[in-house]
């Protein structure tokens, strides 16, 4: 039996303002951490619901940007949920970066 493997981009309270901020798309994102929380967890939840494997893959401010940019992707959902599906896909290999997800 195969399992999908989901990466669900993934924000901290810490991070939250300063990568909505830095986003093109950041307007759209909901205005609080725990509105968007709250989404997030319902989202996932949906997908685990499905049989799906979540990972749920720290958007870091530091990093995230580096790679959208040595991808040539924008700072928007695209470049959020490419870096997660990279993440998880890395994570469901064994290629490391344990430290990106919760």
């Amino acid at each position: 039996m195969q399992v999908q493997i989901v990466g669900f981009p993934w924000f901290t309270r810490e991070t939250f303002p300063v990568l909505r901020a830095m986003c093109e798309d950041g307007n759209k994102l909901h205005r609080t951490y725990d509105e968007w929380l709250r989404a997030a967890e319902t989202g996932s939840k949906s997908f685990e619901a499905k049989g799906c494997k979540v990972f749920r893959v720290n958007l870091d401010p530091e990093q995230f940007p580096k790679w959208c940019k040595a991808q040539g992707l924008k700072l928007d959902s695209n470049g959020r949920s490419r870096y997660a599906s990279f993440v998880a896909a890395q994570l469901a290999t064994g290629g490391g970066l344990s430290s990106t997800v919760q």
